[in-house]
């Protein structure tokens, strides 16, 4: 879910560069629902695709979560993913806050 908010988040703050939310919210969902194994179960990707996905904070997603869940999932490669999902909300929490800071400057309200 952190991992989620923080998608979501970047998402939102880049919406101050565009005039409508409407394209970044679609592109993300395809992303995100293609990646986190939700369209199409990673191991029916091809390899080079699997190895892509294996980096990217979306597997963390639905993919780990529901392995875990069902126990296909070693103890390892469970503290591995909590490990990794870890890494990627210390790196979307950063990747947000630097955004939020420079969105934040462009921002111009006018009146009381």
């Amino acid at each position: 879910m952190t991992i989620s908010y923080f998608i979501e988040l970047i998402i939102g703050i880049l919406t101050f560069y565009t005039t409508s939310s409407w394209g970044l919210q679609c592109f993300k969902q395809a992303i995100t629902s293609f990646f986190s194994g939700a369209l199409i179960p990673i191991e029916l990707m091809p390899i080079w695709l699997q190895n892509i996905t294996n980096v990217m904070p979306f597997k963390s997603m639905v993919y780990f979560p529901v392995s875990l869940f069902l126990g296909n999932l070693s103890e390892m490669e469970a503290i591995k993913g909590l490990i990794f999902q870890g890494f990627w909300i210390i790196i979307l929490a950063a990747l947000s806050g630097i955004l939020y800071k420079r969105a934040i400057r462009k921002v111009t309200i006018m009146g009381g």
